[in-house]
């Protein structure tokens, strides 16, 4: 872009918050452009990043800019200790100190400056963990800057959501259509919820074991619930990656289980059978004759129709390593269920979809 008219003119361009999208390799990056930094902007600055927060966006980072040729002051001190506060601990490799203005300075001078402002003024914040880059007024060292925030992103973003659930849980319509969305079903207490545990790192829920689960179990009273969000999202042109299928191999497998595998069978379609994964759950001894046997029953006789089909079977053993191998077998592909379609293409009502048909308990 440009510079904005008569820039030279205004002390400061930028009057209110403003967001630039910008695609670059494929990614779309935003910049968010605030006014002055200066105390009767903080109130715009904390309204907007209060914003951010509460939809669920994660900053890649934060650039602080501060020109070169300028004398540090008080209200400089002020800022340094504010974005201290502001970034914290935990976010603190995030910030970047930019110094700009180079191509008018003198370069000893700027230099010598630039020596006083990293040992003195902003030492803490450096100190802290802030990078510090220099600004050329080019587009090649403007990249790199970002660039730099965007690697170390990809370095520590898991640390990031281990530390804070609050940014592990999104709403529903926070999920977007280049997103990898995974279905995790299964009957009450199989371990659905304790395997995306693993996956982001999250701690048990307090009072798990009385919970049984914190995501639906998939049983008659939650079909209607399970069938409209996943409609919702194909709405949405949002396709699922996978469905994972939790099973629990220490218990006997019931006619509901049964009535489970046959609906997953239609749910999924002959269009995305390969995109399910049968996954047995509670393996705390993988040797034992007992769960062994439950194995086998289970993929020669109850879910042998939904293997044929070409479902994927994987054990789990309460490990992230797992998790990850189940979700990373499942590649890149993208597929709509059978049951996606007919709710939003043929325009049915879930309960007469091809997988509910005849199915007791279910209205018609």
């Amino acid at each position: 872009m440009p510079p904005e008219p008569n820039a030279d003119a205004l002390n400061a361009c930028t009057k209110t918050v403003t967001a630039y999208a910008h695609v670059r390799n494929g990614k779309r990056f935003v910049f968010i452009d605030t006014p002055a930094f200066g105390q009767d902007r903080f109130q715009n600055i904390s309204t907007w990043s209060g914003f951010i927060s509460r939809g669920s966006t994660i900053l890649t980072g934060v650039i602080y800019t501060h020109g070169i040729t300028v004398k540090c002051s008080r209200t400089d001190e002020r800022n340094f200790g504010i974005l201290s506060q502001i970034c914290r601990e935990r976010t603190i490799g995030r910030l970047r100190l930019v110094t700009t203005m180079w191509d008018d300075a003198s370069l000893p001078e700027a230099v010598e400056a630039e020596r006083v402002l990293k040992e003195k003024f902003p030492k803490s914040l450096l100190d802290a963990g802030s990078g510090y880059e220099r600004f050329d007024n080019t587009p090649e060292l403007a990249w790199k800057i970002v660039e730099g925030l965007q690697k170390e992103m990809a370095d520590d973003i898991g640390s990031i959501y281990r530390k804070d659930r609050a940014q592990a849980k999104i709403s529903m319509p926070d999920i977007e259509s280049d997103d990898v969305v995974i279905a995790v079903l299964g009957s009450p207490g199989s371990g659905k919820s304790n395997i995306i545990n693993k996956l982001i790192g999250m701690p048990p829920e307090p009072n798990a074991d009385a919970l049984k689960a914190y995501t639906p179990a998939f049983e008659l009273d939650n079909f209607q619930t399970i069938s409209m969000s996943l409609g919702l999202m194909f709405r949405r042109s949002i396709m699922l990656t996978g469905v994972i299928y939790t099973y629990d191999i220490t218990v006997k497998c019931t006619p509901p289980d049964e009535r489970n595998f046959a609906i997953l069978l239609k749910m999924c379609g002959e269009g995305a059978i390969d995109r399910l994964r049968l996954v047995t759950t509670m393996w705390d001894d993988p040797s034992s004759p007992e769960g062994m046997e439950a194995e086998h029953a289970l993929k020669e006789k109850y879910a042998k129709s939904l293997l044929d089909a070409g479902s994927g079977y994987e054990r789990f053993d309460n490990t992230p390593e797992s998790a990850w191998k189940i979700v990373e077998g499942l590649g890149d592909k993208k597929q709509a269920l059978k049951l996606q379609e007919e709710i939003v293409n043929n325009i049915v009502d879930w309960w007469k979809a091809s997988a509910f048909i005849g199915i007791p308990g279910v209205r018609v």
